[in-house]
């Protein structure tokens, strides 16, 4: 009598732990699917990180194609080769950012630099 709660509760455990360890993997994949089409979106260089090396490299950077259910194209915007990728062969996937904030923050810090210079010298000259 006693065995049978211990019984069910581990059968539940088992049953959704396996169902979690299922799911992870669909999830990673989402996720890869996901940045692999805003990368297209937008235009952007993707960097992917396989889980095996292929061609004794496991990092590959590149412009995002012909993406299908089970994976897509990457271009290697230096020597125009083409390879083909898996989502499930992917361990990470990353978009390349842009530089526009680099250069507003640069171009906002330049300009508040000169403000600055100016206000000072103003003040230097009334003195």
């Amino acid at each position: 009598m006693r065995m049978t709660p211990v019984v069910l509760i581990m059968s539940v455990l088992t049953t959704s732990s396996l169902a979690a360890v299922d799911q992870e993997p669909q999830s990673a994949v989402s996720k890869i699917r996901e940045t692999v089409m805003k990368a297209v979106e937008k235009r952007r260089l993707v960097t992917v990180i396989l889980k095996i090396k292929r061609e004794n490299r496991n990092k590959y950077s590149g412009t995002p194609g012909n993406i299908t259910e089970q994976g897509f194209t990457l271009v290697d915007g230096k020597s125009g080769a083409q390879a083909q990728f898996q989502f499930e062969e992917i361990q990470d996937a990353k978009m390349k950012g842009s530089h526009v904030k680099l250069i507003v923050g640069s171009v906002a810090a330049g300009i508040a630099a000169v403000v600055i210079l100016l206000v000072l010298r103003s003040e230097l000259n009334k003195s």
